[in-house]
Protein backbone atom coordinates (compact mmCIF):
# COMPACT_ATOMS: atom_id res chain seq x y z
CA UNK A 1 0.00 0.00 0.00
CA UNK A 2 2.71 2.13 0.53
CA UNK A 3 3.94 2.57 -2.87
CA UNK A 4 0.62 3.37 -4.06
CA UNK A 5 1.79 6.68 -1.98
CA UNK A 6 3.50 7.64 -4.74
CA UNK A 7 1.25 6.66 -7.80
CA UNK A 8 1.11 9.32 -10.37
CA UNK A 9 -2.68 9.07 -10.76
CA UNK A 10 -4.25 11.46 -7.50
CA UNK A 11 -7.21 8.50 -7.30
CA UNK A 12 -4.39 6.00 -6.43
CA UNK A 13 -2.88 8.19 -3.77
CA UNK A 14 -6.20 9.35 -2.10
CA UNK A 15 -7.34 5.85 -1.97
CA UNK A 16 -4.12 4.61 -0.38
CA UNK A 17 -4.81 7.61 2.56
CA UNK A 18 -8.11 6.97 3.00
CA UNK A 19 -7.10 3.09 3.35
CA UNK A 20 -4.96 4.49 6.00
CA UNK A 21 -6.96 6.60 7.29
CA UNK A 22 -9.51 3.84 7.90
CA UNK A 23 -6.73 2.10 9.36
CA UNK A 24 -5.34 4.45 11.89
CA UNK A 25 -8.75 5.00 13.15
CA UNK A 26 -8.76 1.49 14.99
CA UNK A 27 -6.39 1.69 17.99
CA UNK A 28 -5.79 -2.05 17.41
CA UNK A 29 -4.01 -1.08 14.04
CA UNK A 30 -1.65 1.15 15.50
CA UNK A 31 0.79 -0.77 16.91
CA UNK A 32 1.61 -3.39 14.37
CA UNK A 33 2.01 -0.32 12.10
CA UNK A 34 4.84 1.08 13.51
CA UNK A 35 7.51 -0.07 11.17
CA UNK A 36 5.02 1.00 8.17
CA UNK A 37 4.31 4.82 9.57
CA UNK A 38 8.04 5.28 10.28
CA UNK A 39 8.51 4.10 6.79
CA UNK A 40 6.09 6.30 4.99
CA UNK A 41 5.01 9.49 7.45
CA UNK A 42 7.39 11.95 5.37
CA UNK A 43 5.80 11.28 2.01
CA UNK A 44 2.60 11.03 3.68
CA UNK A 45 3.89 14.67 4.83
CA UNK A 46 4.58 15.70 1.58
CA UNK A 47 1.23 14.75 0.53
CA UNK A 48 0.07 17.52 2.44
CA UNK A 49 1.48 19.55 -0.46
CA UNK A 50 -0.30 17.14 -3.52
CA UNK A 51 -1.42 19.21 -6.43
CA UNK A 52 -4.69 17.23 -5.95
CA UNK A 53 -7.13 18.93 -3.30
CA UNK A 54 -8.83 15.93 -2.42
CA UNK A 55 -5.18 13.95 -1.48
CA UNK A 56 -4.31 17.08 0.32
CA UNK A 57 -7.07 16.71 2.87
CA UNK A 58 -6.92 13.12 3.13
CA UNK A 59 -2.95 13.74 3.71
CA UNK A 60 -3.83 15.82 6.68
CA UNK A 61 -6.44 13.53 8.21
CA UNK A 62 -3.88 10.52 8.08
CA UNK A 63 -1.03 13.33 9.59
CA UNK A 64 -3.81 14.11 12.37
CA UNK A 65 -4.39 10.47 13.42
CA UNK A 66 -0.16 10.26 13.68
CA UNK A 67 -0.08 12.50 15.68
CA UNK A 68 -2.96 11.65 17.85
CA UNK A 69 -1.49 8.09 17.91
CA UNK A 70 2.09 9.52 18.83
CA UNK A 71 3.64 8.26 15.70
CA UNK A 72 4.52 12.02 14.38
CA UNK A 73 5.94 14.30 16.40
CA UNK A 74 4.65 18.00 16.44
CA UNK A 75 7.56 19.84 15.21
CA UNK A 76 7.90 17.29 11.69
CA UNK A 77 4.40 18.44 11.16
CA UNK A 78 5.04 22.25 11.65
CA UNK A 79 7.13 22.52 8.07
CA UNK A 80 3.97 21.96 6.80
CA UNK A 81 3.17 25.91 8.08
CA UNK A 82 5.58 26.88 4.95
CA UNK A 83 2.88 25.38 2.42
CA UNK A 84 -0.02 26.65 1.11
CA UNK A 85 -2.18 23.66 2.86
CA UNK A 86 -1.27 23.39 6.41
CA UNK A 87 -2.04 22.02 9.99
CA UNK A 88 -3.67 24.29 12.29
CA UNK A 89 -2.88 24.06 15.37
CA UNK A 90 -5.46 24.54 18.44
CA UNK A 91 -3.80 27.40 20.08
CA UNK A 92 -2.40 26.82 23.26
CA UNK A 93 -0.66 23.66 22.63
CA UNK A 94 2.54 24.68 21.92
CA UNK A 95 3.09 26.38 25.35
CA UNK A 96 1.43 23.51 27.33
CA UNK A 97 3.13 20.98 25.82
CA UNK A 98 0.09 18.70 25.68
CA UNK A 99 -0.76 16.16 22.39
CA UNK A 100 -3.15 18.44 20.51
CA UNK A 101 -6.52 16.40 19.64
CA UNK A 102 -6.58 17.25 16.35
CA UNK A 103 -9.52 15.73 13.73
CA UNK A 104 -10.23 16.64 10.01
CA UNK A 105 -12.36 20.18 11.35
CA UNK A 106 -8.37 20.88 12.82
CA UNK A 107 -6.81 20.83 9.44
CA UNK A 108 -7.34 23.80 6.96
CA UNK A 109 -7.70 22.76 3.22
Amino acid sequence: MGWSLNDKHAGVRGAALAALAALYAQEDNIAPMDTFSARFADRILQMADDVDDGVVAKALTVLAALLQAELMELDQARTLTSSPHHLSLPVGCEESHERPSLSTEDCCV
